[in-house]
């Protein structure tokens, strides 16, 4: 079954990387094409790895979301004469506002609905080897409320408290891989599409109000929405089962992510919305960055939830030399644990020759316990992981077509997007530089 999706994305990815290629120019009137040898404006990747991970669910996600969206300006376009005058100007406005409710608004929300549900939750449940998995989607706005879930019979004692808090997270997870994808997207090439900022915005949107909506929690509360099911379990874990006296309860977890507002990726996309798109029509605009003599550079600060807590990250996002760099610091809450946090390096082409490219992964993290089925982690363990994606350009190809190969190995420990336990990280893929 997953091979036969693949030939299937395979298949599509050609034949509309054919129809992109030859219409690229008429559709997105605001790209410059690649200087100084930068890289190609657009990138399609379809990946497979052996669990339908977030990994490789949300890269799938992303391309066929890319895919679609330039179709789609390809055939209705973004502007239908010249907006010169206040009327034309008008009308523009009104017909993108048209456009973004009726078509661009339930594509982009149920890409984010998609994986939060089933390259999320479910990524978790088959790591865990947890079968008959509901999933359920509602219709999205404006034809619907949007709402989404997966579900599965856990029976009592067949994993720990720590891979069920996995379970629950797992769909707040994936949204940083999704947010992590378009913001290396964006520095790297420089531009900022206005449906992938859209798709940002609504990731951040619902992920966001999903934690911040939630209700504390109290003994008449009978069904646990994933946030309070987070703080339940959390609090379990470390010995305060009364849900009356719990020592870290939901409005403290909603107070600390709301330092997830200070996000400039966050007000660019929607600097992009109301300046670019919907006042002038252009589907593309320049990224800006921060200049440090050569580089070009823009931090982040954000927050994640682990088994172990809350945990603050800043992401450093660095481009020089068309090497992009990404070193994310992680430092965890100290309510139930001290002293434990992370650190990652990623580097884009690393290595650079003509038709291959090296990418190189490095984390590393010092952790509290964490309780797997049947072995566990020690306080206070040390972990981490390293891969290497190499990109092979196919040299029969009519089409600039690279395969990629990623392997490394990740030791037992969590790792936002990895499995729990120690695993080798292998992935494959096709992708379509341009």
């Amino acid at each position: 079954m997953k091979l036969g999706v693949t030939a299937a994305g395979v298949f599509l990815l050609f034949h509309l990387g054919q129809l992109i290629s030859t219409t690229a120019e008429a559709a997105d009137p605001t790209i410059t094409p690649p200087q100084n040898g930068a890289p190609p404006q657009h990138c399609f990747l379809l990946a497979i790895d052996p669990d339908l991970s977030m990994r490789s669910g949300t890269v799938n996600l992303l391309t066929a979301h890319t895919l679609l969206s330039r179709v789609e300006d390809r055939l209705l376009r973004t502007t239908w004469s010249n907006e010169s005058s206040l009327v034309t100007r008008t009308a523009g406005i009104a017909g993108r506002l048209t456009k973004l409710a009726l078509l661009d608004l339930p594509v982009d929300y149920f890409t984010v609905v998609l994986a939060h549900e089933y390259f999320g939750h479910g990524a978790r449940y088959r790591e865990l080897n947890i079968g008959n998995i509901d999933y359920g989607y509602d219709r999205p706005p404006p034809y619907g409320n949007g709402g989404g879930w997966a579900t599965a019979s856990i029976h009592s004692g067949s994993i720990t408290d720590s891979e069920l808090l996995a379970i629950c997270t797992g769909g707040l997870e994936v949204h940083q891989q999704l947010n992590d994808l378009l913001r290396r997207r964006w520095v790297r090439s420089g531009y900022i599409n206005y449906r992938e900022a859209l798709l940002y915005f609504w990731s951040f949107q619902i992920g966001f109000n999903y934690l911040q909506g939630s209700t504390p929690i109290t003994p008449e509360l009978e069904d646990y929405n994933d946030p309070q099911a987070y703080i339940q379990l959390l609090n379990r874990i470390n010995g305060y089962n009364d849900v009356t006296a719990l020592q870290y309860r939901l409005e403290d977890l909603q107070k600390q992510m709301k330092a997830d507002l200070f996000d400039p990726f966050l007000f660019l996309a929607i600097y992009t919305q109301l300046t670019s798109y919907f006042w002038r029509g252009e589907p593309e605009t320049s990224f800006p960055m921060l200049l440090l003599g050569d580089v070009t550079y823009l931090p982040l600060l954000r927050t994640s939830l682990t088994p172990f807590g809350l945990a603050y990250h800043l992401d450093n996002y660095l481009l020089f030399d068309n090497h992009l760099v990404r070193v994310d610091l992680g430092l965890g809450d100290d309510t139930f644990q001290t002293g434990w946090g992370s650190i990652g390096v990623l580097v884009e082409e690393l290595v650079r020759r003509p038709g291959f490219q090296l990418d190189l992964r490095l984390d590393a993290w010092k952790q509290p316990r964490l309780d797997l089925s049947g072995q566990s982690i020690s306080g206070s363990g040390n972990g981490g992981a390293c891969s290497l994606r190499g990109h092979y350009q196919l040299p029969t190809s009519r089409l600039p077509l690279f395969g990629i190969v990623e392997a490394g190995f990740k030791s037992r420990g969590f790792l936002e997007g990895y499995s729990l336990d120690r695993a080798p990280n292998l992935m494959l893929g096709l992708a379509l530089k341009m």
